[in-house]
């Protein structure tokens, strides 16, 4: 009996030591001090009162490890694929064949690849559409948005820009040079920009290259120019030949391979590439170099009403696309008097050079209408003295 009185007591203290150590475990850990020395974890600030992640400085605004701006923050290529289309109206004279059709095609494809199609193009054969004699005002009254013709073609309304060609006629520059000194020009004279007014500037350009009879007949000295008859672009071209006795005229460039056939005129005053892009060769067995540029002045120009329907994106690649054509245009015009020359020895057509002394004539006659340019414009109220400096401080630029 007594053992089992024993056993009984041994469980419950057994018992009572279990719940004594579980009853001891149950205090909360808070209020004891930590083991450390630390205050306990509870007494941290909970989680939730931190600043949430997303108060923190974003990641992309960091400077990245090279200390260049994150990517993020760089500026994108324009995506101007989803922008509401825009048309454009071009009016040119130029066959898509010829080497300047070729660089217009050239921009085209350019622009509607940077634009992702947002910018069409409308070519328009001119003939068509407008004469040359009236390009400006039609493009002006909006029948096209872009034009590719000659201010020579509306002298009742150019005066500065023809008498700048003029200035740099004789001079010794290269085409893409005397194109890129037009620009300059352009740039700093705002006589010749309010000629341009609602228009921007597209490409300073011209036939491209030396200029060139192009004849049924040699021209093998000045004295063949007497009672001869040429298509001409230019008043100092047309005042230059009538010098030495030809009779010049003024006509569409898609008029001039019919008139030739046909015995209209005796020859065509352009770029040599003509003979081959306007199949001059098939009436024209000569070709007399005439040691001066062809007629360099603001050839396309684009209406800025147009430019302005753009949105912002494509009005960045179209100036984008801007760049390539003019840059296409200067190198293209290069290469294209070369291949003209040896298709025309390949072909049957005589390239003629005058004499070195015959070369100085022709130059002697252009500089002789300098002068009573400069008074011209001076009598319209334009500063022609300041004009002509600043050309001939240009040409020095682009001829070293």
């Amino acid at each position: 009996m007594r053992r089992k009185l024993w056993v009984v007591m041994s469980c419950l203290l057994v018992m009572l030591l279990v719940l004594s150590a579980c009853g001891g475990g149950s205090n909360n850990n808070s209020n004891q001090p930590a083991a450390s020395g630390q205050p306990a974890a509870s007494s941290q600030p909970a989680a939730s009162s931190q600043p949430a992640a997303s108060n923190q400085p974003a990641a992309s605004s960091q400077p990245a490890a090279s200390g260049q701006p994150a990517a993020s923050s760089q500026p994108s290529a324009p995506d101007a694929s989803q922008d509401k289309k825009v048309t454009i109206n071009w009016g040119t004279q130029l066959s898509p064949v010829a080497q300047r059709g070729r660089s217009i095609q050239y921009f085209i494809d350019i622009l509607t690849e940077k634009s992702g199609g947002s910018i069409e193009v409308n070519m328009y054969w001119s003939g068509s559409l407008f004469e040359a004699a009236t390009g400006w005002e039609e493009v002006m009254v909006g029948t096209a948005d872009v034009a590719t013709i000659s201010a020579g073609t509306a002298l009742d309304h150019f005066v500065v820009e023809p008498a700048a060609s003029l200035f740099i006629a004789s001079a010794p520059l290269s085409f893409d040079n005397a194109c890129k000194l037009m620009q300059e020009l352009y740039d700093m004279t705002p006589a010749l920009q309010e000629e341009w007014a609602q228009l921007i500037p597209m490409a300073w350009d011209s036939a491209g290259g030396e200029l060139y009879i192009m004849s049924t007949s040699p021209i093998r000295s000045l004295d063949d120019f007497k009672g001869k008859t040429f298509r001409y672009v230019g008043d100092y071209v047309g005042d230059m030949i009538r010098d030495f006795g030809a009779i010049g005229v003024k006509m569409p460039l898609s008029e001039a391979p019919d008139a030739l056939a046909k015995g209209i005129i005796d020859g065509s005053i352009q770029a040599v590439y003509n003979m081959k892009d306007l199949n001059y060769i098939d009436s024209c067995k000569y070709a007399t170099g005439l040691g001066i540029l062809t007629t360099v002045g603001l050839q396309t120009f684009i209406r800025e009403d147009r430019v302005g329907q753009m949105s912002p994106a494509q009005r960045q690649v179209f100036m984008e696309a801007l760049e390539l054509y003019r840059e296409e245009i200067w190198r293209c015009a290069a290469e294209a008097e070369e291949d003209a020359i040896k298709f025309c020895w390949d072909n049957g057509a005589e390239i003629i050079r005058l004499s070195d002394a015959e070369y100085v004539q022709i130059r002697e006659s252009i500089d002789s209408f300098v002068s009573p340019e400069i008074d011209k414009l001076n009598d319209k109220g334009y500063d022609g003295t300041k004009l002509y400096n600043d050309v001939q401080a240009l040409i020095t630029k682009y001829t070293k």
